[in-house]
């Protein structure tokens, strides 16, 4: 069982850049998660044991650690969506008490990683608090300005605390690829809806949501409202800029996703060498597109860390990747079922030719030497002709 004591330092941690940052050994997620797990009952015990000024410091630690713990537990999973939260930790004053949940996202736009939707929520009694803390729009803040106010809002999770919805690359390229396309914009809707029905389960009184925009405002707050009555909901653009609470979901997201896009498992990135740079993965990046050009494999395309649905991987594929022709078997099952009704009436006037008659001359195979691609190599698979 993890203390408050005990300082992980898994990964990235706080004070490092994650550009710099080394990755160290990891657990399996479900070690993770496990170590990262903390009973609320004997938080409380030891921090009412302990002076103010370390239970402050044990308070941040604890938080530090056990979000340090779950984002390894995510980064090894990098390919399925992860939820995560630290509703548990909150105490039973604040979350019996009349509160706020504030929503935002990170990586709508870059081709690189997933998309990270956050949700921070605190009691609406606290706003000025909240405010004290010099939060604002992540997009605005550098890097070590995130570091830090992320750090002050661990600090504080006894009625500060959040939640996180990791979705990942992979997901979204299979729905936005797939014979019924899923938009960008109903995934990033299902998510938020997500968080605040995750809010309400965990016994959180959530009277008030405020949700920064994707796509047409009024429209998404009708939505929201028809499945949370009774709620007040607002729905803006630029509401990072305007409300506290969901510049700290802001911070939240965008620190999630930098740090997870910097623990990316190396065997999901591609053959690419290990100290390849990602960049910001956004499509502009100089960095990113060298890493997109260098992971681009020509017949099987790109790794999972890669958006394929974006127009900039897809035009990558095209002008780089091996051009096939793909036959539609229903398109093919009509022109051979036309042939042979031609066929047959053919026959039937007598204006068939002869060679129509005979089965068609099968021509021997050349026996060639075939270059085997490195991915039937890496993953040992041999070509078999007869199965015993």
């Amino acid at each position: 069982m993890l203390t408050s004591s005990v300082y992980l330092r898994q990964g990235i941690s706080f004070g490092q850049s994650p550009r710099k940052s080394k990755r160290s050994s990891r657990k399996s997620g479900s070690q993770s998660l496990k170590a990262s797990y903390v009973e609320p009952v004997q938080t409380e015990e030891r921090l009412s044991q302990s002076p103010s000024l370390d239970t402050e410091d044990e308070c941040t630690n604890l938080g530090i650690s056990r979000y340090e713990c779950t984002l390894n537990a995510a980064a090894g999973e990098c390919k399925t969506n992860r939820e995560f939260n630290f509703f548990d930790v909150m105490d039973l004053v604040s979350k019996k008490s009349p509160c706020m949940l504030g929503i935002d996202e990170a990586g709508r736009g870059p081709v690189l990683g997933p998309m990270v939707y956050a949700c921070a929520v605190g009691p609406v009694d606290r706003g000025d608090e909240l405010k004290t803390l010099g939060l604002a729009d992540s997009k605005t803040l550098t890097e070590d300005q995130r570091e830090k106010l992320l750090k002050e809002m661990l600090s504080r999770t006894s009625w500060l605390t959040s939640g996180v919805h990791v979705i990942s690359p992979v997901f979204i390229t299979e729905k936005m690829l797939d014979r019924l396309k899923t938009s960008l914009n109903t995934i990033s809707h299902d998510a938020a809806i997500g968080l605040i029905r995750s809010a309400l389960d965990a016994g959180i009184h959530v009277t008030e949501v405020y949700v920064d925009t994707v796509g047409k405002a009024e429209r998404y707050q009708t939505k929201l409202e028809g499945l949370f009555p009774q709620l007040k909901i607002c729905v803006e653009s630029k509401a990072d800029d305007t409300y506290a609470i969901v510049s700290a979901a802001s911070i939240f997201a965008k620190v999630t996703r930098d740090r997870l896009l910097q623990l990316w498992p190396h065997s999901h990135r591609g053959e690419v060498p290990h100290d390849t740079p990602l960049g910001s993965g956004y499509p502009g990046d100089p960095l990113t597109k060298k890493y997109l050009e260098a992971c681009l494999d020509p017949v099987f395309g790109f790794p999972p860390l890669v958006r394929s649905s974006w127009s900039t991987a897809t035009t990558l594929l095209d002008k780089r990747g091996v051009h096939m022709t793909w036959e539609d078997d229903e398109d093919f099952e009509k022109m051979a079922e036309a042939k042979r009704l031609a066929r047959k009436r053919e026959m039937a006037r007598g204006t068939c030719k002869l060679s129509a008659f005979f089965a068609a001359e099968v021509k021997p195979e050349s026996k060639r030497a075939l270059t085997r691609r490195p991915y039937f190599i890496r993953s040992g698979l041999e070509h078999v002709e007869n199965l015993v």
